[in-house]
């Protein structure tokens, strides 16, 4: 009878023995997938930090500064727009006199008409047979004052115009301007484009000089005549 109870224990026991380990090993953990898939599938590297910070930073600073500062006007920076009124004259034929180091702004408007291509080519001062010269002129006295030299600077952007030096005392002495027959000791001339430049040596003493801004053809235009010495 004793037998039989222990026999039926042990029976038992090793019932509950099997069953445990079917239930143990049906919830046995293994290792952790890492990085895996729902597959199951497993990576050998656990950082799996992938930097997906795109830099959209652009620069979008475009210079759009352009330079607009165009020179309409001349290249010397005479402004042939002005307006520049026939200035009143000293005479019948000098319309002012210049000094050392100074400058004017004239206009061929109501100057005079006294001069020709005949007298400056009579003069020596061109030789210019085609060029007639029966517009208006300027004329202006001028003293040079001997110990140094003077340089005479014609600025006509606007038109070609024409630069004349002529030794003459005549208007000094006697208010009078010379004429195709006059006897003209020096002439000087230039008729460079936009202008001229006469550079008159000091020889010492002073000299009598009449400025003479005139044109090849008749034309109505304003010019600048600027005077240097030393």
């Amino acid at each position: 009878m004793v037998r039989s109870v222990l026999g039926a224990r042990a029976s038992i026991l090793a019932v509950l023995s099997v069953a445990c380990g079917v239930f143990d090993s049906g919830n046995e953990k293994g290792p952790s997938p890492i990085g895996g898939g729902d597959d199951g599938a497993s990576t050998t590297d656990g950082d799996a930090d992938t930097d997906t910070d795109a830099d959209t930073d652009t620069d979008t600073d475009t210079d759009t500064d352009t330079d607009t500062d165009t020179d309409s006007g001349d290249p010397t920076g005479f402004d042939c727009a002005q307006t520049v009124f026939p200035p009143g004259m000293i005479d019948s034929c000098v319309t002012a006199e210049l000094s050392c180091n100074s400058s004017t702004i004239g206009t061929l408007e109501g100057g005079t008409n006294l001069l020709s291509g005949e007298a400056y080519r009579n003069w020596f001062c061109t030789t210019a047979a085609n060029s007639d010269y029966t517009g208006q002129e300027r004329i202006y006295a001028f003293r040079h004052p001997g110990d140094v030299d003077v340089t005479i600077d014609l600025l006509s952007p606007c038109e070609d115009l024409d630069l004349l030096v002529v030794e003459w005392n005549g208007w000094e002495n006697s208010d009078s301007c010379p004429v195709a027959a006059s006897s003209i000791s020096n002439c000087e001339f230039d008729s460079a484009r936009d202008g001229g430049t006469v550079t008159l040596p000091g020889l010492g003493r002073s000299y009598d000089y009449l400025i003479v801004v005139d044109a090849e053809v008749p034309v109505e235009t304003i010019f600048e005549l600027m005077l240097s010495c030393g």
